[in-house]
């Protein structure tokens, strides 16, 4: 995965705030993991990933349904920054084991 940029999380909390409280964490870790499979994707091939895109967290959320960038529950928003980022962190964990 591409290192993320605070649009990359935005676009990626946006994705989160569509979903349920309960799903938030493992669409997390997808968001992570379809942008890492798409960051490969584009180093060995030179092109986009058919799906993912270019190995962004951004590509990788635009498949998904998303919010609008208003944000009108605060607490919502940053409870899901909270799940997005502990997911990058611990995907980020895993990748330099």
């Amino acid at each position: 995965m591409r290192a993320p940029t605070m649009a990359d999380i935005e676009s990626g909390i946006r994705v989160l705030l569509a979903a349920p409280v309960v799903c938030r964490p493992a669409l997390a870790r997808t968001l992570c993991e379809q942008a890492h499979v798409a960051d490969r994707f584009c180093k060995a091939h030179g092109t986009p990933h058919p799906h993912y895109g270019t190995g962004t967290l951004m590509a990788a959320s635009s498949t998904f349904r998303q919010v609008p960038r208003c944000h009108d529950n605060p607490r919502d928003f940053l409870t899901s920054m909270g799940v997005l980022v502990a997911a990058l962190i611990a995907f980020h964990d895993n990748q330099h084991l």
